[in-house]
């Protein structure tokens, strides 16, 4: 037999690197005793300090304080369902049940890294907690089963979580910021991966969520509230919030959830970024899908082949925070939606899938006060017939509404559903905006209502719409009228009495009228002269070139609009002493 070449270290002196393998149980961890909670806290850190795969056998693992996990280490336990970690009746709700080495809650110089948390179950307990120290008051990630703050290269997976008195799993920068739309928070997370986990009935907050965070990514995921417990109207299924760049929700699926996913900045942080939700289904929703932010500052967000089923607002309370509860809210929303955008600059949405709703919730698509919209390849089907009671009578299932919403297009839809009122409806008041409603196929059922329907100061486009049922394929008869507003008549030139010179812009067509007189100051001119400044929601795409009248002894006037600028030059080359004006022409 050949010897070691040198003699086995005894225990005292072994490193970490030389440990490999720990169970926590050789350091003293005891499973289903609630009473063992602080000998387990202990020697959870005895073990984290010494082994770089800590293992935690099955069983219920009752602790009573937050378990540091340290650079470079594996935190494995025997399977979901089978290895418990559990925290104790009446702990302080700012705890969280694991957490990273130097998550103090305060801004911070040192990462952690690598750091990976896999086959267990954590359960916050968050029914039992007391208000207490730490957590979101303090500023940091707290209340959690799981919290990483200020990590990189770290990945959850197969870990099931229950009941956080906040989130569930929650990847955060060192610290929450809230001061501005353009203030960062320091020390984001940066490449955390959070995969084919589960996370259950969040007590006031979201299952899973990352703030001011980078490159965090949602890998088969599902998020749910239990039949019988019913959340607060800011509780989510998966949340990308405040400031996050990068991040994305794959193959994951939220269930009865306020919002199922949410991408979103406060009125006073930042919005996120890059955002991509793929292959995603919520169902039994308030709202299926919600994105916005506060002035613009959600940008270049995807939503592909996703799924809105069944979307309810029944049983949501009205409350923003609560603890969830098992006594069902009267309903935050008087409507839910498979879809919500607004305030956001670049969203686009991608094969999108509408299926079921109740009669009481309805369900739609709400498009709102934002710019570079597109919903492409939209499917409908067996969603409630008629409007809510709570919509008004010219609101459609597909809602582009706002004064400051700037490039929206919708094409490609097909509504299997029978709908009595409008499908796709245009309310944007913002003037010279490009809309562009293309490729519609629906089956409706009213002899009044159009399938597609304008009020809208925008430049909208509608072609190849395909319908049956319906009155029309497109209404503008009620489209967008500012009625006759006053026309500023430059310096030399006022307004006949009786005649004042008038602009109204119905649609997309402009037209102007009225007399304007001389009242002097004026050299003969071959050239063109101004004479009045008309509104910017009547200006042109291009110079507009139109005859009219004009004293100027027999002679002709043609007159110019380029801009707000209304020009004139007559036959003779002179300045005519008063000129009249009827014209029409399309907006820009």
């Amino acid at each position: 037999m050949k010897l070691l070449s040198a003699p086995i270290a005894p225990l005292d002196v072994i490193t970490r690197a030389q440990l490999e393998f720990v169970d926590v149980s050789r350091y003293g961890a005891v499973p289903n005793d609630p009473s063992k909670a602080a000998v387990n806290d202990a020697a959870f850190a005895s073990a984290l300090a010494d082994g770089r795969t800590v293992y935690v056998g099955p069983g219920t693992w009752w602790v009573s304080f937050e378990i540091y996990l340290p650079d470079s280490v594996h935190f494995k336990g025997a399977g979901m369902g089978k290895t418990i970690i559990k925290m104790v009746n009446g702990s302080a709700q700012g705890l969280n049940v694991v957490t990273n080495q130097y998550n103090d809650r305060q801004v911070r110089a040192n990462y952690n890294r690598d750091i990976r948390i896999s086959d267990m179950t954590i359960d916050r307990n968050a029914e039992t907690s007391v208000e207490g120290s730490g957590g979101m008051a303090a500023g940091g990630s707290g209340g959690c089963c799981v919290a990483l703050s200020m990590v990189k290269d770290c990945v959850i997976e197969r870990v099931y979580t229950r009941g956080g008195v906040w989130n569930n799993v929650d990847i955060a920068a060192a610290r929450y910021v809230a001061v501005d739309t353009t203030t960062y928070a320091e020390g984001p997370s940066i490449n955390v991966v959070v995969r084919d986990c589960v996370a259950v009935d969040p007590w006031m907050d979201d299952a899973f969520t990352c703030h001011f965070s980078r490159l965090v990514k949602f890998i088969n995921c599902r998020a749910e509230i239990s039949d019988g417990q019913y959340c607060y109207w800011n509780t989510n299924g998966f949340e990308i919030d405040e400031g996050s760049i990068d991040c994305s929700a794959t193959d994951c699926y939220a269930y009865r959830f306020s919002k199922g996913f949410q991408a979103k900045g406060h009125s006073n942080t930042p919005g996120d970024i890059r955002t991509v939700f793929t292959r995603c289904t919520a169902e039994g929703c308030g709202l299926s899908f919600a994105v916005e932010s506060t002035n613009l500052t959600g940008r270049d967000l995807r939503i592909v082949d996703c799924s809105s089923l069944s979307p309810t607002f029944y049983g949501i309370h009205t409350t923003a925070e609560g603890p969830r509860s098992s006594t069902p809210g009267t309903g935050h929303w008087t409507e839910a939606r498979g879809l919500e955008v607004k305030n956001r600059d670049g969203v686009t949405v991608e094969r999108f899938i509408i299926d079921g709703g109740d009669s009481a919730s309805g369900n739609n698509i709400m498009l709102q006060d934002g710019k570079n919209y597109t919903l492409d390849d939209c499917r409908i089907s067996n969603v409630p017939v008629n409007r809510t009671a709570s919509m008004d009578s010219s609101r459609g299932f597909i809602q582009l509404w706002g004064d400051t919403s700037e490039n929206f297009t919708v094409r490609n839809v097909l509504c299997r559903t029978a709908l009595t009122y409008r499908l796709v409806r245009v309310a944007i008041n913002n003037p010279g905006t490009p809309i562009l409603i293309q490729g519609i196929k629906a089956v409706g059922n009213s002899a009044t209502e159009s399938c597609v329907n304008l009020w809208s100061a925008g430049i909208a486009r509608v072609d190849r719409i395909s319908q049956s049922g319906y009155a029309s394929n497109c209404n503008v008869a009620d489209s967008y009228d500012t009625g006759w507003a006053s026309i500023v008549a430059s310096s030399g030139y006022s307004n006949q009495s009786g005649y004042d010179l008038l602009a109204r812009r119905i649609g997309d067509i402009v037209h102007l009228k009225g007399l304007l007189t001389k009242t002097g100051g004026f050299a003969a001119s071959t050239q063109y002269s101004g004479v009045a400044t008309i509104p910017t929601w009547a200006a042109p795409a291009a110079g507009v070139f139109f005859s009219g009248a004009a004293n100027t002894a027999s002679y002709g006037a043609t007159f110019i609009v380029t801009g707000t600028d209304i020009t004139v030059r007559t036959g003779n080359g002179t300045v005519p002493p008063w000129v009249g004006i009827s014209c029409t022409y399309m907006a820009g």
